[in-house]
């Protein structure tokens, strides 16, 4: 029995004894035969096992991604590097173009960079200004009782594995 049927079973049988239509007591004792509790317990361990396993494939992708982040950095890193030395000896000796009989290289012009020497002394017309939701303000605003237009405070649930 899945736990969908577990808990569509326990709906039923909670219905019928809050509608009246059977005997409290004739409900109570096939409750207890059936024991709900146990059934959702046994249930319950299942996807705890299962949850530590997919847990367990998660940390296993992470330290993968993390591996894979680093070999990606250090390739690009190469990479760069090749193309600095090759650009450096093609301006070292003067030539703009170098071809080979699988490839062609150019050096040319990139479009002009803007450094900035120091921020704190560009003019404010320059500055682009972004505001951000204090969302910790708000929350302890509204805690403590204040209204604020298109805020409120929402309570979620979650499930915790021990």
């Amino acid at each position: 029995m899945t736990l969908y049927d577990l808990s569509t079973e326990y709906i039923q049988l909670r219905d019928l004894l809050t509608s009246g239509v059977i005997d409290e007591q004739i409900l109570q004792d096939n409750l207890e035969c059936i024991d709900f509790k146990n059934r959702l317990e046994e249930k319950a361990t299942g996807y705890g096992k299962i949850d530590q396993e997919i847990g367990a494939g998660i940390d296993i992708i992470a330290d993968e991604i993390k591996r894979l982040t680093a070999r990606k950095h250090s390739l690009e890193n190469s990479q760069k590097r090749l193309r600095e030395y090759m650009t450096e000896a093609m301006i070292s000796m003067g030539l703009k173009t170098v071809k080979s009989p699988l490839f062609t290289f150019t050096v040319q012009n990139n479009q002009p960079a803007v450094h900035i020497d120091d921020d704190a002394v560009v003019p404010d017309k320059y500055m682009k200004i972004s505001y951000t939701v204090d969302k910790s303000a708000i929350k302890d605003a509204l805690k403590s009782g204040a209204v604020i237009d298109g805020c409120t405070l929402v309570q979620s649930r979650s499930l915790r594995i021990r």
